[in-house]
């Protein structure tokens, strides 16, 4: 599951689903200085504003088995995961597209250009190839926790 750094409790979310399995699995994404699509929301914080104030990170390996364990479970691992990806950009776009299109005016935006500039990852075929570490836990469920009931409604697919 990967709603977990988005979650008010994640402690809560962790429990309700050791509730429907005896195993669990989440993933995190790495810490900011460890994923390359940070130079993105850095190109584009100028139209965000601010980041709201943020209390322990759960992207922390101690942290995340600390919530893990108040949630009723034991850790088996947590494992460390590099994700690349390649975004393309308006030059490195299909000779089909015309220019005029708004798909491909939207690279020439202020935020495009700034993106550009950061230099966010590699260059690579005419894109960019971006580099972001997950975290990978599996958990299961305590033998004193029982299991008992189903996940709350907001958790169901």
């Amino acid at each position: 599951m990967q709603p977990l750094m988005d979650v008010a409790d994640p402690v809560a979310f962790l429990a309700a689903a050791a509730r429907s399995g005896a195993v669990v699995a989440a993933t995190v994404w790495g810490r900011e200085e460890e994923c390359d699509i940070r130079v993105l929301g850095e190109a584009l914080a100028p139209w965000l504003g601010q980041r709201p104030p943020s209390g322990p990170s759960i992207t922390e390996p101690a942290r995340l088995r600390a919530v893990t364990g108040q949630a009723g479970l034991d850790v088996e691992r947590v494992d460390q995961v590099v994700c690349p990806s390649t975004t393309p950009t308006r030059t490195s776009c299909s000779t089909r597209r015309s220019a005029g299109r708004p798909a491909e005016r939207r690279a020439d935006r202020p935020a495009g250009r700034s993106v550009r500039a950061a230099g966010a990852g590699s260059p690579c075929g005419g894109g960019y190839r971006l580099e972001n570490v997950f975290r990978v836990l599996v958990a299961r469920r305590n033998a004193e926790a029982a299991p008992s009931g189903s996940l709350p409604r907001a958790c169901t697919g």
